[in-house]
């Protein structure tokens, strides 16, 4: 082809903007009223007939377009996250474990918001019976900042040769959601859960970290001015 030649696009169809603009109301209607449903019935009594009657659109379209009950409160979970991290404006900037901190303040007031979604999610976390999907996007949730946190501090070579990211990732959702269902359960005070949970990603931290690390990571909170427990034998 020359310089300076056209190139001739084909006309595309128009859109169909009216059936487009339906799906898309459709569907975020389905995600409210799954969320609403798993507030009142945990993921226990969420069945596809109800959200189905709920949410006036035939259990079948809930199939088709989730693959079931699994598929919505895989969705809803992931989808109510991602609408949270929007609405504080949540960035994975510099410095990365104030980043992460930010975020958990942000689940944190949502927990103490939506005390009976948090309720859910903990007991479909532990539940020996729960989908292998939900619990993944569970642990995508409280990995996403921690996992660029971890990362960086690998790229900067400021963790112990032994460490192992996904294995810290999978620690640290283990004990921050250990944490939330000690407090649903009224075992701890409110307090004591934004303390644990917390000190839950520092104590890890110092964990993985080499000394170089540790040394980065606590002037970086002291810079924050963030008051977390010290890990024992720190």
């Amino acid at each position: 082809m020359a310089a300076g030649d056209t190139v001739e696009i084909a006309e595309k169809p128009p859109r169909k903007t009216y059936a487009s603009a339906q799906i898309h109301e459709r569907r975020a209607r389905i995600i409210s009223e799954a969320l609403a449903l798993i507030i009142e019935t945990g993921s226990t009594g969420f069945t596809i007939q109800e959200l189905s009657r709920r949410a006036e659109v035939a259990p079948r379209t809930l199939y088709y377009g989730f693959s079931g009950k699994e598929g919505v409160i895989e969705s809803a979970v992931l989808e109510h996250y991602s609408e949270l991290s929007r609405r504080n404006g949540l960035t994975a900037s510099p410095p990365y474990a104030g980043a992460v901190l930010t975020a958990l303040d942000v689940a944190i007031a949502e927990i103490f918001r939506v005390p009976n979604y948090a309720r859910a999610m903990v007991d479909i976390y532990f539940s020996p019976s729960a989908n292998s999907r939900i619990v993944a996007a569970l642990r995508r949730i409280s990995s996403g900042f921690p996992a660029i946190w971890i990362r960086t501090e690998r790229q900067a070579g400021r963790l112990q040769p032994w460490a192992e990211d996904n294995l810290f990732l999978q620690q640290l959702s283990d004990l921050q959601y250990g944490a939330i269902h000690t407090w649903s359960v009224g075992e701890i005070d409110d307090n004591e859960l934004v303390r644990r949970l917390r000190a839950n990603f520092r104590i890890l931290a110092h964990a993985v970290l080499n000394d170089a690390g540790r040394r980065e990571f606590d002037a970086v909170l002291d810079t924050l001015n963030i008051e977390i427990a010290n890990p024992k034998g720190s």
